[in-house]
Formats: structure tokens, C-alpha cells, sequence
């Protein structure tokens, strides 16, 4: 019974303690070769609470060989479960867990007011989020600002994604036709709050600040590997933002997964710079005895833990059709990883009239991603992109993405008459295109 006891004290202590002493915010890290993210910062967690920690169990598969069971969990509670297979180019397995409310994290409750306020930038972020960062594990993590899609990257509302198991890219990246990897970068949303808690208002509140977005309040998120984000706090401002076409304005929680090596004068191979996902640093970020202290820690074999999966049923609502149909405002995962590889944001007059030369899969392929793209990011070109792609028809896909961006702009006598010169050319009044075109004047 005292052994019992003692656990329990010991358990509240590590829940209830994490504070300032626990995290050293170290430096901002310069991010101007990665244009997925805005901003960065190093922290360091020195005396973590292991409350926010991965809990893995290695299983051999007869298939694919050793199989890693995970959980991702927030004081014991499992807000995400996923099945993934050796290989990182390999989609797994993804299933929602309980429901955050659940897992009484006074630090969340804590923060949710300093995170509702408007965005300071990443120095003022970190000290703010401190207390949840002391519910880490001990190492280095990078507190990054960067802007995610409301989709689970199955191409469905973050927060109507299947309850079960479900096959998911972003669990693995993504290769793209000409063999290019896309991983490590915090693309996609998958949620731990049950949706019992939605509130309307709430939303709407949000939506009126998604015009200010410098300094719209940040959700806070934790990188889950590949592509993968699972959203900590902020549901409502996702929904928002979702309902609104536009990306997530997020601080993304990135732990270092890893060191590279480069070999030295002598033929070593030494560890030269530590993994955040895509983005790695070397020095002058950390010197050479912190690397080898790192690569010692990578090399150790984790303790195994059994992981049963939990069936939870956190996605309870029959979401409207304005919710559901909000994700074909994003990039699928294939879309985003060529977006990658063409070297997005670069979009130029220039490239935008060479795909518009001839029909081929690879200009449709680019021209679908840059409306995407634009209608994030710039919403006059996005118009003035998606209009000429609608008047081109190059392809029905691309004609597709162009109208359904096209229904955007209310009460605009040129979308009007492409729909209009449309139903004139389209006599099957239930097409999907004459359906959207319809759809353009309804309430």
C-alpha cells in the first residue's frame, strides 16, 4: 500500500510540477531555407514531467516485419494511436483517442487564455507556452510558427476523421511521380478533442480575426513525424480558418528525431547536426560533444511498453455540408508533395504561362496546385488563376479546382458569366461542374 501511494505522489508531483525551471528557451533558428515555416526557436527541456511522451511497443508483422504500435499520451491518456510500418516511405495505420478533456492537463487550461490573445511572435510564444513544454521528455525540441492544412490528409475536415484505424499517407510522407520524398515537415491536422465540445460561437469569433494574419492567435500543435501535426489546442480556430479556405496559423512542438553523420579528416563518421524534422542544425547551434551526447541517446534501444489499442469514439457529429466540403479547399497529400517538389512558393508569371501552353498531366498537376496554393496565400492571383483556368478547360480535374475556387467570390460578374457560358455548353444538369456552378448562387 505505501509503494502504491508513494507512485501515485510521485505521478502527481511530475503532472502538477512542470514550470519555468523545467525548459532553457536557447536561441531563434534561422528557417530561411525552409519556407514552410516562419519562425523558430530552440528549447531545451532539462527536468521534463514525461507527461506528453510516446508510448511504443515493437510487433512483428508476417507482411512487413517489425511493426511499431504507438500512442501518443497526454498523462496517461492516448490522444492518438497509430499502427506504422518499418518503412518510412510505407502509409500506416491512424486512429483518434480519448478525448483531451479527458486527460486533466491543468497547463492546457493554464495557457488557453495567453494563446487566445494576439500573436507576439515566437520569443513571447515560448515563454507563454513553458508549462506545457515541461510536460515533455528531457531533450532538444524546436518551437516553430508555421501555417497547416485543416485536413487529416485523407482529404477529410481535421475534425471529422475516422474514428477507427485508418490508412493515412501522412503517417508516412509521401513520393511524389519522379521519386521525390516529401517527409518531416508539419503539414496536415489530425485532432484530440472530442467534438462534443464544438462551439459555434466560438468559431465565428475566430472567424472574425482570420483577416489579421500576423497576428491571429496560434493554435499549438505536436509533430507526430512524416507530415503529421496533432492539433493540442486550437480546434475552434482550425474550424474557423477551415470554413474560411485558409491555413492554420500553428506552433508546432518539433522533438529532435534524430542526428545525421558526415565523415571527418580521418575517415570517422561523426555526428554532425541534429533532426527536427526536415529542418537539421549543426553548429553553431550545438557543439560537437553535445551532438555525440545525442547520438549516444538515439543509439540506446527504448524500453518497450504494450500498447493496447483503444477504440474511442471522439468524433460524434454529423458535420454540415459547409465543414466537409471545406477540405477540397486544400492540397491532397500527392498535391502537397508536388507542391514540394516544384519548390513552392515559388509561382511566377512566367511558370504560370508555360502550364497554361499545353494539356499535359504534369501542367494540370501545377496548375491545380498554384490555385491551391494562391488561394492561401493570394487571393487576387489565386482569382485571376483559377478564372483563366476555368475559361481554358484543359482538364476536367483542373476545371473542377478552378470552379469550385471560383464559387468563393460572391456577387462577381465574371465568375458569374463562366458559369452562366457554361450551362450553355453543359446540358447534363447533373454534372458535377453544372452541380458546383449551381451551388455558386445558393445561399
Amino acid at each position: 500500500m505505501l509503494g502504491k501511494f508513494l507512485d501515485q505522489l510521485a505521478s502527481a508531483v511530475r503532472i502538477c510540477g512542470a514550470g519555468d525551471d523545467h525548459v532553457a528557451i536557447l536561441q531563434t533558428v534561422d528557417v530561411a531555407d525552409y519556407p514552410w515555416c516562419k519562425e523558430a526557436i530552440l528549447v531545451e527541456v532539462r527536468h521534463g514531467m514525461g507527461a506528453l511522451r510516446w508510448k511504443v511497443e515493437g510487433v512483428t508483422d508476417s507482411y512487413c516485419g517489425l511493426r511499431a504500435h504507438k500512442q501518443l499520451l497526454l498523462n496517461g491518456t492516448p490522444i492518438l494511436q497509430a499502427d506504422l510500418p518499418p518503412y518510412e516511405t510505407s502509409e500506416g495505420l491512424l486512429a483518434v483517442g480519448y478525448g483531451i478533456e479527458h486527460a486533466d492537463c491543468s497547463q492546457l487550461r493554464d495557457i488557453s487564455a495567453a494563446m487566445n490573445a494576439p500573436y507576439e511572435g515566437i520569443g513571447r510564444a515560448a515563454q507563454t507556452l513553458k508549462p506545457l513544454l515541461g510536460l515533455l521528455e528531457n531533450g532538444f525540441y524546436l518551437l516553430a510558427d508555421c501555417d497547416l492544412f485543416p485536413t487529416d490528409g485523407n482529404e477529410h475536415f481535421f475534425w471529422n476523421t475516422p474514428n477507427l484505424m485508418t490508412a493515412n499517407l501522412v503517417s508516412g510522407g509521401a513520393c511524389t511521380e519522379d521519386y521525390f520524398y516529401v517527409s518531416g515537415i508539419p503539414a496536415f491536422l489530425y485532432p484530440t478533442q472530442g467534438t462534443d465540445r464544438f462551439d459555434a460561437e466560438r468559431v465565428e469569433h475566430y472567424r472574425n480575426l482570420t483577416r489579421k494574419r500576423e497576428r491571429f492567435p496560434r493554435a499549438v500543435a505536436y509533430f507526430g513525424g512524416s507530415l503529421l501535426s496533432v492539433l493540442l489546442d486550437g480546434h475552434h480556430k482550425a474550424t474557423a480558418c477551415a470554413l474560411d479556405g485558409v491555413d492554420v496559423p500553428c506552433l508546432v512542438i518539433m522533438p529532435c528525431g534524430g542526428v545525421s553523420y558526415e565523415r571527418n579528416a580521418s575517415k570517422q563518421m561523426i555526428p554532425d547536426r541534429a533532426l527536427f524534422g526536415e529542418i537539421t542544425l549543426g553548429k553553431p547551434y550545438f557543439s560537437s560533444k553535445q551532438l555525440s551526447s545525442m547520438a549516444l541517446e538515439f543509439q540506446e534501444t527504448a524500453p518497450q511498453e504494450p500498447v493496447v489499442f483503444e477504440t474511442c469514439n471522439l468524433i460524434q457529429r454529423e458535420w454540415a455540408a459547409e465543414y466537409v466540403e471545406s477540405s477540397r479547399n486544400y492540397p491532397s497529400v500527392a498535391d502537397f508533395a508536388d507542391g514540394v517538389a516544384l519548390g513552392w512558393p515559388q509561382i511566377t508569371r512566367e511558370h504560370l504561362d508555360e502550364w497554361f501552353s499545353s494539356a499535359s498531366d504534369d501542367n494540370v498537376r501545377k496548375l491545380k496546385y498554384a490555385i491551391v496554393y494562391l488561394w492561401c496565400h493570394d487571393r487576387d492571383w489565386a482569382f485571376d488563376v483559377a478564372l483563366r483556368c476555368a475559361k481554358a478547360k484543359l482538364a476536367p480535374t483542373l476545371t473542377e479546382r478552378a470552379f469550385l475556387t471560383l464559387c468563393n467570390y460572391k456577387n462577381n460578374a465574371d465568375v458569374e458569366q463562366v458559369f452562366i457560358d457554361h450551362f450553355v455548353e453543359d446540358t447534363d444538369r447533373n454534372s458535377a461542374l453544372n452541380k458546383i456552378a449551381v451551388g455558386y448562387w445558393a445561399d
